[in-house]
Order: C-alpha cells, then sequence, then structure tokens
C-alpha cells in the first residue's frame, strides 16, 4: 500500500511539471509578437512627427498618417513599397506586411521639402 502512495504522488507531480512547462512557452501578448501593430504619423511643415518610426517584423503593421500641414505632402519608404500622397487635411491608413528587420529612409518627395528637414526612418524590429 504504501508503495502505491509513491508512484502516484510521483505521477501527480510530473503532471504538473509538464502543465508548467508549456504554460512558461506562450508568448506574453504584450511584446507586441502575437497581434497587428499600428502607428500614428502626423505630416506638416517640414517633419513627420514622430521622425523615428518603429515597426515590428513578422507581423501586419498599420501606419495612420494625417497631413494637418497646410500644403500637400508624400509619405514614402522606397525599400518598403510606400509611397503615398496627401494634400491638405487628408489622412490614410496603409499597411505594411511583416516587414524584414533593418532601417529605413522615408521622407516626403515634393521639392525641396526633405532638405527642410522632411525626413526620417522606419526602424523594424
Amino acid at each position: 500500500m504504501l508503495v502505491l502512495s509513491v508512484v502516484l504522488v510521483g505521477c501527480t507531480s510530473t503532471k504538473t511539471t509538464t502543465s508548467n512547462i508549456a504554460e512558461s512557452q506562450e508568448l506574453p501578448t504584450d511584446l507586441g509578437l502575437t497581434s497587428d501593430a499600428t502607428t500614428s504619423v502626423v505630416l506638416s511643415e517640414y517633419s513627420f512627427g514622430p521622425s523615428e518610426i518603429v515597426l515590428q517584423a513578422g507581423v501586419s503593421n498599420s501606419i495612420e498618417l494625417s497631413n494637418q500641414g497646410s500644403i500637400p505632402h508624400t509619405f514614402v519608404v522606397t525599400d518598403l513599397g510606400i509611397d503615398v500622397s496627401l494634400g491638405v487635411g487628408e489622412s490614410q491608413t496603409i499597411t505594411v506586411d511583416n516587414p524584414a528587420p533593418g532601417s529605413y529612409e522615408v521622407l516626403c518627395t515634393v521639392a525641396g521639402h526633405s532638405e527642410l528637414g522632411m525626413h526620417g526612418q522606419v526602424t523594424v524590429r
């Protein structure tokens, strides 16, 4: 009878350990690894806000663009295939699916705007 009790305790302990291992392998949702990411960017004379944009690799990223300036602007990231023109007061949401990690230049291609400071960086982590 004593031997049977020891075996049951051993089995119970093994099941608990297996359950704890499975739970510890789940990814926490606060890292943004399992859900879509959204970033807002304001275009105005002559800047992007923020000028440094961070996207997540391996997920779908949404970028909400809003031209709050008094003249038209563009949001261009050539290496990511992004080329958006926005008139005064216009907004547009674009999606960047599964971008590769790296740093990418963003700029406004309206004549003279980039030279006046309307450029920045997109970093994919």
